[in-house]
């Protein structure tokens, strides 16, 4: 009986720790994190809005990413043939 009591104080031990420590985290106000500012950055990103518009170009090149697919799925297949062909299971 000790020893369960002893491996239910341990699982407890973690989750109360971290509880604790995040508290300082928590004690922090929206508007303190904006130094000051919280309700006029907030305003000023709901006017910009959202919608409309092009979306940004984020250097992704997707003919690229088609490109390096294509030739993994070749690989791939060549592979099997290589491996699979005249082999009797």
């Amino acid at each position: 009986m000790r020893a369960v009591m002893n491996r239910f104080m341990t699982f407890l031990a973690v989750p109360v720790t971290c509880a604790l420590t995040a508290a300082p985290a928590f004690a922090q106000s929206d508007v303190a994190g904006y130094g000051g500012q919280g309700g006029q950055v907030e305003s000023a990103v709901g006017e910009t809005g959202g919608g409309g518009g092009a979306l940004p170009f984020t250097g992704l090149e997707i003919g690229m990413l088609v490109v390096i697919a294509l030739a993994l799925a070749l690989v791939g297949y060549a592979l099997r043939k290589l491996t699979h062909d005249g082999a009797s299971v």
